[in-house]
């Protein structure tokens, strides 16, 4: 495993648990009292890391298209 592997592995880990955190921070005051500033702080950070798996995949699909 090459350190460019680790790095996305460590990219992907890492996008997927601020996206399960974020996502449990905006349920969490969603029902919690509708406080709305939190709501969207949260989705701002859901929406950026989703843009960051995104790139990844799109990064390694890139790869596998020049490896093969």
């Amino acid at each position: 495993m090459s350190k460019l592997d680790g790095y996305m592995k460590f990219r992907l880990i890492f996008h997927s648990f601020i996206l399960l955190f974020i996502s449990a921070v905006i349920w969490a005051y969603s029902i919690k009292g509708f406080q709305i500033s939190y709501i969207i702080i949260g989705t701002v950070i859901a929406l950026d890391s989703i843009y960051g798996l995104f790139k990844l995949y799109r990064e390694v699909k890139s790869q596998n298209k020049t490896v093969s």
